[in-house]
C-alpha cells in the first residue's frame, strides 16, 4: 500500500477507467496524477486556488481538474501521446530544462520532447 502526501486536505480521488492511474484533488492548490500500482507521482497540476474536482475521460486519455480559482485544466494522457500532439502542431524545438520542469515536472527525467528534432534537450 502506498501513502500519497499532499500539503492540505484531499477533496476528491478518481481512478482512470483503464485502471493504472488515479488522480487526487487537494486544498493545497494541486491535482496529482499517481500510478495506482506503486503510488509514484506521474504529474502535478498546479492551480491558483484549491482543486475541488478531478475526472478522467472514458478512454483515460484526458484528465480534467477544476479549481476554486475558476480554472479548468485538461491534461492529455499518456505523456507520449501529449508529446506527439505537441510535436505535430505546436513545437518547433525541444523543451528546455526549465520548460520541462514547469510543464512535465520532476516525475520524468528531462529528455528530448520531439523525435523529429535531433538536438539534445
Amino acid at each position: 500500500m502506498a501513502r500519497i502526501e499532499h500539503d492540505g486536505p484531499v477533496w476528491a480521488v478518481a481512478f482512470s477507467p483503464d485502471g493504472p492511474q488515479l488522480a487526487t484533488a487537494s486544498l493545497d492548490n494541486t491535482a496529482r496524477l499517481i500510478r495506482a500500482d506503486d503510488g509514484r507521482e506521474q504529474a502535478r497540476i498546479e492551480h491558483g486556488g484549491p482543486v475541488n474536482a478531478v475526472a478522467f475521460s472514458p478512454d483515460s486519455q484526458l484528465l480534467a481538474t477544476a479549481s476554486g480559482d475558476g480554472a479548468l485544466r485538461l491534461k492529455l494522457l499518456p505523456p507520449d501521446l501529449w508529446f506527439s500532439k505537441l510535436c505535430e502542431n505546436r513545437l518547433a524545438r525541444n523543451f528546455t530544462a526549465e520548460e520541462w520542469q514547469r510543464y512535465i515536472g520532476e516525475s520524468e527525467p528531462h529528455a528530448p520532447t520531439c523525435e523529429k528534432w535531433l538536438s539534445r534537450p
